[in-house]
């Protein structure tokens, strides 16, 4: 599938094996049960979600909601990107420090300001009631 998808990368890649075509590939994380594994976190992650009073959005898997001091917190997240909005920044500090424990993570990276990025997305929020949506860098580095 690698020779057909890119054959000028893999082509010279590939060793005959016992009158086989054998394309070795070096694997940097372990990918048997990978499914079940993440199948798992997420329905942990779900749980201590919920059990912070997050309700799950229907539509968006990966979107929760919930409101702290009459205002709504929301949560969204895929795979290891992670962005947490509310307008009172402490709501927002004491949900990183949650998360840190609960899923024995580095110290997240706080992100403050109009312009934030996720999931390859610029999102700026300078002019008030509009979100700009920019995806123009990540293309750009796609196509490097």
């Amino acid at each position: 599938m690698f020779v057909q998808f890119a054959p000028e990368v893999y082509g010279p890649c590939v060793v005959f094996e016992n009158g086989k075509k054998t394309l070795y590939v070096e694997v940097l994380r372990a990918i048997y049960r990978l499914l079940q594994a993440a199948l798992l976190w997420y329905n942990k992650f779900r749980e201590d979600l919920e059990g912070q009073g997050f309700k799950f959005n229907p539509c968006g898997p990966c979107v929760v909601n919930r409101v702290v001091k009459s205002a709504q917190h929301t949560f969204v997240f895929h795979v290891d990107d992670l962005k947490s909005s509310h307008k009172d920044p402490k709501v927002n500090d004491d949900f990183s420090k949650w998360l840190e424990q609960t899923c024995e993570t580095r110290e997240s990276q706080n992100n403050r300001g109009k312009v934030h990025e996720y999931l390859g997305m610029k999102l700026d929020f300078s002019v008030k009631g509009k979100l700009k949506v920019d995806m123009h860098d990540y293309v750009k580095e796609m196509l490097e």
